[in-house]
């Protein structure tokens, strides 16, 4: 199903991203602090390279986790799209 602009009708519409950058944004801070602290456990040797590598693995599980998420909530939840002709933000 196609969704056009209902001010130009135009077809150049896409759907609106807030909920996907927030939840990717928490994903990646609260991945980095989780990946952090179970790097860390890894000794006196090991906590430098565990720790980096568990906020670095964190980060970006968090993040895609985050971005999965806040999809599904725009999708089913907000549902609003803007025209990337006259940019209107509407609802459909």
């Amino acid at each position: 199903m196609s969704i056009f602009c209902p001010k130009c009708n135009s077809p150049n519409v896409s759907g609106s991203q807030i909920a996907q950058r927030t939840g990717a944004s928490i994903g990646t801070i609260g991945g980095a602090i989780y990946g952090y602290r179970i790097g860390t456990i890894f000794g006196p040797v090991g906590m430098f390279t565990g720790a980096i590598a568990g906020l670095i693995c964190g980060s970006i599980s968090g993040c895609e986790a985050g971005h999965a998420v806040g999809k599904m909530i725009d999708e089913k939840v907000i549902s609003e799209y803007v025209c990337n002709t006259c940019h209107y933000t509407f609802s459909n």
